[in-house]
């Protein structure tokens, strides 16, 4: 279907960011619920379930959700090890056999991962599958990024202060903030006893959260365990205020401490996101509140309202060669102009123009946005290249058609025969 035009369309694209985490945390969830009910009684169909869900997670967070199956079975093996008396073989081959039935049913996922990439499990596991959209220098570039930004998260400092700096630093991770109410209270199992079915909860949060942090140390993947976590904390607090032997100030001084704490997340909670309730409430246009937000530092996404101008201006079926990395709000079909240096195998090659024209036509691109003036997004020198020809073709060959401080859009035209000859 054609986008739409005009304001209405501008609203309307201000909603299209996609929010699953708490959607596939749920399914997380639901997956440890049947893993529980199969502890208790023993019933294989509700292992069969909980494979099932555990994938589903996987399948909507993409490959980082798949610590959620893993660590599923493990606790399968662990437990029918330990509390079935089953063999360590048969242990071994249920887990197994979990884990089987969780990748079968993403399964197309993986499919589809192959056919637009050439590996299955893009971008991911490059130097054993390889990858369409990637030369090796560009893949180890990229893999590179997260270790310069946070550093080596495995070693085993980092991973015993991991509760710690999740929760008072989020910035070390790149992640958002969980607050210091789980961490604060979670001690209190030392001295209540916990019933069998939160024992069991609290064993299955340990084994997410080392799969989980090995695999993707950010707390948004960590949802399933966080949301458990609550629950745990919630008895804890519940229990320890019903000791009576105790004297009455220890458990009202916990009890207040993590009133504070929650007062204090939610005031936080409240400060970043009032500005949002505007719009919500249909006191300021959704538009007006993302040409603000959208430019602040932390967001750093100047092109909201450039985007807009083009949703009505560019003629319907436009491609885009986009500057920066997200299309957010653009109704118009778009590529990531950095596609073209992470495959170029010859980084040479992308200073010619005439080279780089016919790239550009290559991925169907009629129309290039760029930063008016060369800013180089990255470090990756073929990314620089291929910006400084493309700002040479918009001033030589390519006819502007839009202009602001922001953005600069040119008209890919065909080559030009007398630089052909």
């Amino acid at each position: 279907r054609p986008p739409a035009r005009g304001p209405a369309a501008w609203d309307r694209a201000s909603d299209r960011r996609a929010a699953p985490d708490l959607a596939n945390g749920f399914f997380m969830v639901l997956a440890l619920l049947a893993w529980l009910n199969w502890m208790e009684n023993g019933n294989h169909r509700w292992l069969v379930l909980a494979g099932i869900l555990a994938r589903l997670f996987a399948a909507g967070s993409r490959l980082p959700g798949a610590y959620g199956a893993i660590a599923l079975a493990i606790l399968v093996f662990i437990y029918g090890w330990r509390r079935f008396r089953w063999k360590i073989l048969k242990s071994v081959f249920s887990g197994l056999a979990v884990g089987l039935l969780a990748f079968l049913v993403v399964l197309p996922w993986y499919v589809k991962s192959y056919m637009h990439t050439g590996s299955p499990t893009w971008p991911f596991l490059m130097p054993i599958f390889g990858a369409r959209d990637w030369t090796p220098a560009a893949y180890e570039y990229v893999t590179g990024i997260l270790g310069r930004s946070i550093g080596t998260w495995l070693s085993l400092p980092r991973f015993l202060m991991a509760p710690w700096d999740l929760t008072m630093q989020p910035v070390l991770f790149n992640s958002g903030v969980v607050g210091p109410l789980l961490l604060g209270t979670l001690p209190l199992a030392l001295f209540v006893p916990l019933p069998g079915r939160l024992r069991r909860l609290l064993a299955a949060c340990g084994v997410l959260f080392v799969i989980w942090y090995v695999g993707y140390p950010r707390l948004r993947a960590f949802i399933p365990g966080i949301a458990l976590l609550s629950v745990i904390v919630a008895y804890l607090l519940w229990r320890f205020k019903q000791i009576e032997r105790l004297p009455q100030w220890i458990p009202m001084t916990i009890v207040g401490l993590a009133c504070v704490w929650l007062v204090v997340g939610l005031a936080t909670a409240f400060r970043f996101h009032s500005r949002a309730a505007l719009p919500s409430l249909g006191f300021q246009s959704k538009r007006d509140y993302l040409s603000q937000r959208l430019t602040e530092p932390d967001m750093r996404f100047y092109w909201y309202d450039d985007y807009q101008i083009l949703n009505s201006l560019l003629p319907l079926g436009s491609r885009l060669l986009v500057y920066d990395q997200r299309g957010y709000h653009l109704d118009h079909d778009y590529e990531r102009y950095a596609l073209i240096s992470l495959r170029e195998t010859q980084p040479v090659r992308l200073r010619d123009p005439v080279y780089v024209s016919e790239q550009v036509r290559r991925l169907g691109c009629n129309y290039v946005a760029l930063w008016p003036e060369a800013r180089y997004l990255t470090a990756f020198e073929p990314s620089n290249l291929l910006e400084d020809t493309l700002h040479e073709l918009c001033q030589t060959d390519w006819p502007v058609v839009y202009r602001s401080q922001t953005m600069i859009v040119c008209q890919v035209q065909p080559p030009n025969e007398d630089k052909l000859l």
